[in-house]
């Protein structure tokens, strides 16, 4: 993404060259060059997400924030809702790959990392699937919320 942003400015740079070259909206010039410069600002700034995980009273919130400007709530649900809890292994692969894209939210910095989990549960009938890094002190909550009866790992 970067590196096609950087093509950008370059081929935005050379038609802002040609225009002065030419002598046409000379006068426009510096508002263009301010311009792209607080594009690039704003776009490479705006690959920087995080992930805020809250758990109070069995309720878990989860926000993305997008370069420490914008919070997006991405998700609320109850912990009791969750049907399936586990690591993200071989078996939650199977599972992402069956679910729809729709149906799969990632709030896991990466998926490679040791400590992604995978809860499945429903949201308005419909199945979904949740990744994402709880801190131990979460999966110790967990447990005492998600049934016995539930197929869980901690």
């Amino acid at each position: 993404i970067i590196s096609s942003i950087f093509f950008a400015v370059f081929v935005i740079m050379y038609l802002i060259l040609i225009q002065m070259a030419t002598g046409t909206f000379v006068t426009f010039v510096p508002m263009e060059f301010a311009a792209l410069i607080f594009g690039v600002y704003y776009f490479i700034s705006s690959l920087s997400v995080e992930f805020e995980y809250s758990v109070v009273n069995g309720d878990m919130d989860i926000d993305k924030i997008i370069s420490r400007r914008r919070r997006k709530r991405l998700l609320s649900l109850k912990i009791r809702d969750i049907e399936y809890f586990s690591r993200f292994d071989e078996k939650a692969v199977d599972m992402i790959n069956k679910a729809q894209k729709k149906s799969v939210i990632n709030a896991a910095s990466s998926i490679s990392s040791d400590n992604v989990y995978i809860a499945v549960f429903y949201n308005n009938s419909k199945k979904m699937y949740l990744l994402f890094e709880p801190t131990e002190k979460m999966v110790e909550n967990f447990a005492s919320y998600i049934p016995r009866s539930l197929n869980h790992t901690l």
